[in-house]
């Protein structure tokens, strides 16, 4: 179907064009995660420069490099926060929490984990719209105060030996990754982190060295306890 000029056709005439169901422009659907060595050089390429570097249309731009990718490549659409001189004051904003879950539901399509190393990498260290001590504050005791997380959030005594130890030049998300370990061999996507060198979770290190350890001293926390 993707090779049938009929059909492309048909995508092309949809109302409001085919786009439309999946982003506003051609420019905000992005060759994510290729699997594809013809298609590796395309990553993090919208769909509309690949079209115009081809001297094609849209459509054909995405549908061929779809079959180059034996269908196996994954997509992704800017559909929110993703105009940075908005997202500013909305950071900045004195109710604002940065957090982000879906409990792992799409955990073959969607992966966010890494939002507290991209403050930190991005905002404060690239673009410098936060100082370090925003951005900690955003991540630690401002949604334990929200959420009414006692005893975390602040090294304090009497507190939770909750720690990160990460280097401010080095801090940051990686490319995420696309990774077939669950069950059945079934894929999930996974984004490690640059920087982090120690993390203690009530007081016992999870990560040492950069590397994660086997020691699970975490426990589910409730607001107000």
């Amino acid at each position: 179907m993707f090779r049938d000029p009929a059909f492309r056709e048909e995508l092309s005439g949809l109302s409001r064009g085919f786009v439309a169901a999946l982003a506003r422009e051609w420019d905000q659907i992005v060759l994510r995660l290729p699997q594809s060595e013809r298609t590796a050089k395309l990553q993090d390429r919208s769909v509309a420069s690949i079209a115009t570097e081809r001297g094609v249309s849209p459509v054909d731009a995405f549908c061929d490099v779809v079959l180059e990718g034996d269908l196996q490549d994954q997509w992704g659409a800017l559909v929110m926060n993703y105009d940075e001189e908005r997202i500013t004051p909305m950071l900045r904003h004195p109710a604002a929490v940065m957090a982000l879950s879906d409990a792992g539901a799409h955990m073959d399509t969607l992966c966010d984990q890494g939002f507290t190393t991209y403050l930190l990498g991005h905002w404060v260290r690239e673009q410098r719209r936060l100082s370090l001590e925003e951005a900690v504050r955003m991540v630690t005791s401002k949604p334990a105060d929200r959420y009414g997380l006692t005893g975390r959030g602040r090294l304090v005594p009497g507190a939770a030996a909750d720690v990160v130890v990460f280097d401010p030049a080095r801090v940051g998300t990686r490319q995420t990754e696309l990774v077939c370990d669950l069950p059945e061999g079934q894929r999930r996507l996974l984004q490690k982190a640059d920087g982090i060198d120690w993390v203690f979770v009530n007081g016992a290190a999870v990560v040492e060295d950069g590397t994660p350890s086997e020691r699970l001293p975490g426990r589910l926390l409730r607001g107000g306890r």
